[in-house]
């Protein structure tokens, strides 16, 4: 059974890291997804979230982080199966 993680862990505040080196925010992003089924996750740092919402969409240029979150915004509360899919848009391209 997965003991949940603390609500912090939740909040778009969540901390750049865990201490140890390596381990950033995308890091814990993805934790959230893959180890705490967490739903409402957008790793907005993330190189292949962003060039697969760059690909879906047609866009010359990558996105930005700030533009994302502002448009990830409006996919609460199932972000992180939206993330999913623009990886593996980026991975398939």
């Amino acid at each position: 059974m997965r003991r949940p993680w603390p609500n912090s862990f939740v909040r778009a505040d969540l901390p750049s890291g865990l201490g140890i080196r390596g381990v950033g925010r995308g890091t814990v992003e993805l934790m959230l997804i893959f180890m705490q089924d967490r739903l409402d996750v957008l790793p907005i740092e993330d190189y292949g979230v962003r060039n697969g919402f760059s690909n879906a969409t047609g866009r010359e240029v990558r996105v930005t982080s700030k533009e994302l979150k502002r448009l990830g915004s409006e996919w609460s509360p199932c972000r992180s199966v939206i993330a999913w899919y623009f990886w593996r848009e980026a991975n398939i391209t």
